[in-house]
């Protein structure tokens, strides 16, 4: 046997031992690198160098029989044990077995071949157990990652369920209330045609404000219940995002006038589903209308502006912001912080986003405003 890439510490206090020892392992390959004559020595010696088998005599100075092991594989249970003793003590060497020794030899009985083949089998033993320990903790990491993708599988899962139910209640609900709304509006209209009278002007306008509100929380809820995949069109988003700002103006309350500033380019061209990105648009536009009506001097921006692959749309505004808990709920369906919101909106915002393979995200704090981008590429 060629042990002698092998670090070998001898423990034992006997020099007559610990030199008989010495010239067995010459004899078979091996060599000490170094000896102890104590367990104090021996487990300083461990922390200090790295030993691939130690030889350890159950009898030390400061250790008697199986304390030495113990301490040894408390401290350091990488180390390959070899037990040496000069009793042949059935009892003791099963003991030493199941307390982590790889070996137990009775000093009388070793000879070179012996304790060759001893530490062979225990640097087997300890290079077996570490691949062991290290398969084990791969094993267990992917079990562990298996587990939490079928977990969250499940919950998806009933969650696309208890979606799809209330998707079928908010079509049945949204059809419920499209026809009598739309006899509203006409009622509406005739009247005002017909009624010339200044004074019902204000009244009117809250009527059409209200509808509006209606129709979007109608669509809102058409939208989340069909969603679907995008019918890709070349269009300019520039001129998409114009026509909804000159809608959302009408919807700005005149009590508090909300200025909204469009900073676009002259085209901003983009293959993209029209009739889904005006959901997008006019419905981050409703909230920050909401947001910025409650203050004075309210004011709306709209950035606009294409780089490299990807268009970018900002919306900023100057409202009461969102607090910092509530943000990561805002993309949850049904949550909102409105007093008649359906909290479809910006669901139904992130799902379409989702879909053209681009994305939404809010900043905001209180006090300061709120700032919605939206991302999407400009070509399929």
């Amino acid at each position: 046997m060629k042990e002698d890439g092998l670090s070998i510490l001898l423990v034992d206090d006997s020099a007559a031992d610990s030199r008989l020892v010495c010239e067995m392992l010459k004899d078979c390959g091996g060599r000490c690198a170094a000896r102890a004559g104590r367990l104090d020595d021996a487990l300083k010696m461990l922390w200090d160098s790295a030993f691939d088998v130690v030889l350890l005599d159950v009898n030390l100075p400061d250790s008697e029989g199986l304390d030495g092991l113990e301490k040894i594989a408390a401290q350091y249970p990488e180390a390959a044990v070899i037990l040496l003793t000069g009793l042949d003590d059935e009892s003791l060497a099963a003991r030493a077995l199941q307390h982590s020794a790889c070996d137990y030899l009775v000093k009388g009985q070793i000879n070179p071949a012996l304790l060759g083949r001893s530490i062979r089998y225990a640097v087997e033993r300890k290079q077996a157990e570490q691949v062991l320990r290290r398969d084990k903790a791969t094993l267990e990491k992917m079990v562990e990652s298996r587990t939490r993708e079928l977990m969250d599988s499940q919950r998806e899962l009933e969650k696309a369920r208890r979606l799809s139910d209330i998707g079928t209640l908010a079509a049945t609900v949204a059809h419920e209330l499209r026809n009598p709304l739309a006899a509203i509006t006409m009622a509406a209209f005739n009247i005002k045609r017909k009624t010339a009278a200044p004074q019902l002007e204000r009244h009117f306008r809250n009527i059409e404000k209200k509808i509006s509100e209606s129709n979007q929380i109608i669509n809102n809820l058409l939208f989340y219940s069909r969603l679907k995949r995008p019918q890709y069109e070349f269009i300019d988003l520039a001129g998409l995002l114009e026509e909804c700002v000159n809608t959302a103006r009408g919807l700005c309350p005149a009590k508090n006038p909300v200025s909204i500033d469009l900073r676009l380019p002259r085209s901003l061209p983009a293959e993209a589903d029209p009739l889904q990105m005006k959901e997008v648009f006019s419905n981050i536009l409703g909230n920050a209308c909401d947001a910025v009506s409650a203050v004075r001097g309210g004011r709306i921006t709209v950035r606009a502006e294409g780089k490299g692959p990807m268009v970018t749309v900002r919306f900023e505004d100057t409202g009461a912001g969102v607090p910092a808990e509530l943000l990561p709920k805002i993309f949850e369906p049904f949550f909102t912080t409105k007093a008649k919101g359906t909290g479809l909106g910006l669901f139904v915002c992130k799902q379409i986003m989702a879909l053209h393979g681009g994305g939404i995200a809010v900043r905001s704090a209180p006090g300061r405003g709120t700032v919605v981008s939206v991302t999407l590429p400009g070509k399929r």
